[in-house]
């Protein structure tokens, strides 16, 4: 598990209509056994900001996520973050958008 660290875009966040974008990169799972993730966290607010939706897409080749709102990578409600997991075999850059409420 690890906190995946995000570019954010210029005059993001912008608590007044509520919408934070960037990049952010994943590790790889390179090495592991088929069905296994990598599971990690992107924390994009303090826990006073909930994340009413959460779009990524991947910037450099074929990606999957799966990804929790408001949820940590060890799986407790945590707002203002992104439970992410992947199990590509390389680190994959996704350009993301979140909208929250609260600030």
């Amino acid at each position: 598990m690890a906190t995946l660290t995000a570019t954010l875009d210029t005059g993001v966040p912008d608590l007044k209509k509520g919408i934070v974008s960037g990049t952010f990169a994943t590790t790889n799972n390179e090495g592991s056994g088929n069905g296994t993730l990598a599971v990690d966290q992107l924390v994009l607010g303090p826990t006073s900001t909930f994340i009413t939706s959460f779009n990524a897409e991947c910037q450099d080749g074929p990606g999957t996520l799966r990804v929790k709102r408001n949820v940590n990578s060890a799986e407790t409600a945590t707002n203002g973050t992104v439970l992410v997991e992947s199990n590509d075999t390389a680190s994959r850059t996704y350009q993301f958008t979140a909208h929250f409420l609260g600030s």
